[in-house]
């Protein structure tokens, strides 16, 4: 494969739709020019390729948004926006340095957003925990890691680490999967099984991954560490090299556990999410064989067993989304968006779920709730106004 070229996620193909970078087949053969506008002819002819390439250069920012300029730009608006904002500017750089090819990532990108996550844990857990259950963005790569890292942030705070332990955490959950670029937007969309390369590029990727970020320039042994072991189960039967129990530390063995439920709750091409209680469940029945088992009760208790951003039913038949966790597992506030006859409230109405009369009965599928497409309302938030 030539030297230029990368992997292309299939999100910047679209039909009826300008390409926004020129299409090469992996040996450099060119299948379309950057701007021409694909028929379903030429759709099909692109999806007979596995893989598909594009110009590492041609997923460079334009001149008018170089790190100077964006850097500028946060710290003049970074106060005037509200979380969902913040955590959609982080996908972006994350799709951005994800999109570029290995030696144009840089160390510093990186680094630069493990702050903002702890940041906006800290002034925001439920707003930040809701972004996992409502975030429908395209990009499953991106979205992915920046769940896990909110989840593994919150749970480590909860188990007493320290804000530096976190942020080795963090980081290793942003980046444990940067090998494989955004080839997992594609795996997460096609409707077939994968392949036999595409299963070894899976099972390569936490070697991978860690040696990239080595050559970067990360010296943090713990972050690569986390990284390297994530997949790997206590019972033997991980990857890439079947450790065991005593040689997988407890922060890869978060980051399995938060990388489980988070793809657990998450819809993908061929089923629908799993409801957060089934997730918690499912996950708590792996302990002592997946993973160590007490941090999966602390990650239970962290999330709760409906976080925000889940829509429910109550037990006297109203409907409405998960705000804040409660004082228990099971006992959210919860804004009521539907009456139990179904009509549409015209002012959100707050339960305490403690109460025996409000009680949650049970999730529903997202949008079940008729509501505002705005879930920034629902916590208070405005658009802001800020470029």
């Amino acid at each position: 494969m030539p030297k230029e070229l990368v992997p292309l996620t299939r999100n910047l193909v679209k039909p009826d739709q300008p390409l926004l970078v020129p299409v090469f087949k992996e040996d450099g053969t060119l299948l379309a020019q950057k701007g021409i506008i694909l028929n379903e002819s030429q759709m099909e002819t692109l999806d007979e390729h596995e893989v598909l390439y594009t110009l590492s250069k041609a997923l460079e920012m334009p001149p008018s948004k170089t790190k100077e300029r964006m850097a500028k730009e946060k710290k003049r608006a970074y106060h005037l926006k509200n979380p969902f904002e913040r955590l959609g500017e982080l996908r972006d750089e994350l799709i951005l340095l994800f999109s570029q090819s290995p030696e144009r990532r840089t160390l510093d990108a990186i680094l630069d957003m493990i702050g903002p996550v702890q940041s906006m844990c800290e002034e925001a857990p439920d707003v930040v925990l809701a972004t996992i259950f409502i975030d429908l963005q395209e990009h499953y790569t991106t979205q992915h890691a920046l769940h896990v890292a909110i989840v593994c942030e919150l749970t480590a705070k909860s188990l007493g680490w320290e804000t530096e332990e976190r942020r080795s955490l963090v980081g290793a959950a942003l980046t444990m999967n940067i090998s494989m670029g955004l080839l997992q937007d594609m795996f997460m969309t096609q409707a077939e099984p994968l392949s036999d390369k595409q299963r070894r590029i899976i099972r390569k990727h936490p070697m991978e991954s860690a040696v990239m970020l080595s050559n970067m320039g990360l010296a943090d042994q713990e972050w690569l560490e986390y990284v390297l072991k994530h997949h790997e189960s206590v019972d033997g039967t991980g990857y890439p090299d079947g450790l065991r129990h005593q040689d997988i530390p407890l922060g890869a063995s978060l980051l399995h556990l938060a990388d489980v439920y988070c793809a657990k709750v998450t819809g993908r091409y061929y089923r629908e999410p799993i409801y957060a209680n089934i997730a918690a469940r499912d996950v708590f029945m792996i302990r002592d064989k997946k993973t160590n088992g007490p941090i999966i009760e602390f990650l239970v208790k962290t999330l709760g067993i409906y976080p925000p951003g889940c829509q429910v039913v109550l037990a006297n038949g109203e409907m409405g989304v998960v705000i804040k966790r409660g004082k228990r597992l099971d006992t959210p506030n919860v804004k009521i968006i539907m009456d139990a006859k179904g009509n549409r409230l015209a002012t959100p109405i707050m339960r305490n779920t403690i109460n025996p009369n409000y009680t949650v009965k049970e999730i529903v599928q997202p949008n079940v709730v008729r509501w505002d497409p705005d879930f920034m309302s629902l916590w208070g938030y405005a658009r802001s106004n800020s470029k």
